[in-house]
């Protein structure tokens, strides 16, 4: 239950001992050392939904990394991370216990859809909290001894909270930075919110003519985060509002979210991505790919699944399917499956790919052939009889091998 005034009694509940000690031993130095501190986000939001806590985030108006080098000085604690330019610093805990401090910050975008800069560090909480994405998140809660947990609302937060609504703090903030629409989409999918009304309508303004000249780093941490949640409602939202149109202009509209979450759970052991599954069956073209700076192996899955789609090779040949599918990684395979529904990539994944040759390239050797070729032959025309049903083991193998030598 909400309690708009004070945050002790939620501090008190959800949060560990180890983790209320440390936030009292703070609270003890910042009132000692005239600083003023406070939890402020997600964590305070998610204190007063009574949802589990998973990181610390504390704010410190004036400077963050000063006051964890007293931190470090008085406590047994050490900081593990600095970031000067932002201020804001990483403390490790004796407990191993980490928690973030962020020094207060006026942010502006001279460059829309880019990372901002730093224009004050040290400015007021009222001033910091107006950078941050919606209302709901931008509710602090004070940690210093004299008024410990108390509420500071600047923004209609709390009622929005309680309205279970998703606010924007003004009106061009998607303009500044898209990947809050993203965000937008996993807070309304994971809090159960949904968009205010005025917030909708500036999403939808902005997706009808997208800036395509973006951070893409961000775009794609939110998208990653959003689709990692493996929830079909994230898919549905995504095409639905239309925020593919972000990264793409058109999508795979008849691609079922639902499809999509069982087969992800069916194959879930095995797969290294899967928020990549999920964006990959939104994808329609190699160019979108390259506006993200995608690694190496998430690059390779996804233009190895356009191209398969593009492909859609289908046959009745057991031998041609395992071929098409062979060094795929599943993730391609099973992006290609959602989009063209051809039960050859299911039946490779299910039946075919159980088949190996268990013969090694030294037993042909000793056997007489030489390496190259005659190799691939070999191990293709061995194969080819194994998805028959004609070879069972390696022993079988090996006979049907010499047959070649002597044939």
């Amino acid at each position: 239950m909400i309690q708009p005034k004070n945050l002790k009694a939620q501090i008190e509940k959800c949060l560990s001992p180890e983790t209320k000690n440390i936030i009292n031993d703070c609270a003890k130095i910042a009132q000692e050392k005239d600083f003023r501190i406070y939890l402020v986000g997600g964590i305070v939001r998610d204190l007063l939904l009574e949802r589990k806590i998973y990181d610390i985030d504390v704010t410190v108006q004036g400077d963050a990394i000063e006051f964890c080098k007293i931190l470090q000085a008085e406590l047994d604690c050490k900081i593990i991370q600095i970031q000067n330019d932002l201020r804001t610093a990483k403390v490790k805990f004796s407990n191993s216990i980490e928690i973030d401090f962020a020094s207060t910050r006026k942010e502006e975008y001279p460059e829309k859809g880019h990372l901002p800069i730093v224009t004050e560090t040290g400015c007021s909480l009222s001033s910091d909290v107006y950078r941050r994405d919606f209302t709901v998140n931008a509710i602090s809660s004070s940690l210093n001894q004299n008024n410990f947990g108390e509420i500071e609302d600047f923004t209609g937060g709390l009622e929005d909270l309680k309205k279970k609504k998703l606010r924007i703090l003004y009106e061009k903030s998607f303009i500044d930075d898209p990947s809050r629409i993203i965000r937008g989409l996993k807070f309304s999918v994971r809090l159960g919110f949904e968009l205010e009304e005025k917030t909708k309508q500036q999403q939808d303004e902005y997706l009808k003519n997208p800036n395509r000249n973006l951070s893409w780093f961000r775009i794609k941490s939110e998208l990653q985060q959003a689709f990692s949640l493996n929830v079909s409602e994230v898919l549905d939202k995504c095409v639905e509002q239309k925020i593919y149109k972000i990264f793409s202009d058109a999508t795979n509209k008849n691609i079922k979210a639902k499809d999509v979450f069982n087969i992800i759970n069916k194959y879930k052991s095995e797969i290294t991505y899967i928020w990549l599954v999920y964006f990959g069956v939104l994808l329609t073209d190699k160019e979108t790919i390259e506006l993200f700076n995608f690694e190496k192996n998430e690059k390779r899955l996804l233009v190895d699944a356009l191209e398969m789609i593009h492909e859609n090779f289908y046959t009745k040949d057991l031998f041609e399917i395992y071929k098409f599918f062979e060094n795929k990684c599943i993730e391609s395979i099973l992006i290609f499956y959602l989009v063209t529904k051809n039960e050859n990539a299911i039946l490779f994944l299910n039946e075919l790919r159980k088949h190996k040759v268990l013969t090694t390239g030294d037993e042909l050797i000793n056997m007489g052939f030489l390496p190259g070729l005659q190799f691939k032959q070999i191990f293709d025309s061995v194969l080819q009889e194994r998805l028959k049903g004609n070879i069972q083991n390696k022993q079988e193998e090996l006979n049907f091998i010499k047959t070649l030598k002597n044939s």
